[in-house]
């Protein structure tokens, strides 16, 4: 069973790599959108929504940085996540 799901995990990891190449086709603006470097790219913004449990935000966020002091804040997710189109999902 767990290396079906490593599998799966890893399938997923692919597709949201492949997904990055071509981030203009899943973004509200691609002109503007996820095209500089930051600490929430577009793969790190997918797997983070994707991988959300039931607990809040903040607590969320805190649980997939491992609380570390580098952790983006609650409003940066929901920033990033209203640039990405439904179609991503």
């Amino acid at each position: 069973m767990q290396n079906y799901c490593n599998i799966v995990k890893n399938k997923l990891n692919m597709l949201i790599r492949n997904m990055e190449k071509n981030v203009s086709d899943f973004v509200v603006d691609p002109k503007r959108d996820f095209v500089r470097k930051s600490e929430l790219p577009f793969s790190k913004t997918m797997r983070f929504i994707l991988g959300m449990g039931s607990q809040t935000l903040g607590k969320e966020i805190m649980e997939f940085y491992d609380f570390d002091t580098k952790m983006v804040s609650v409003s940066a997710i929901v920033q990033r996540r209203a640039k990405i189109l439904p179609i991503a999902f």
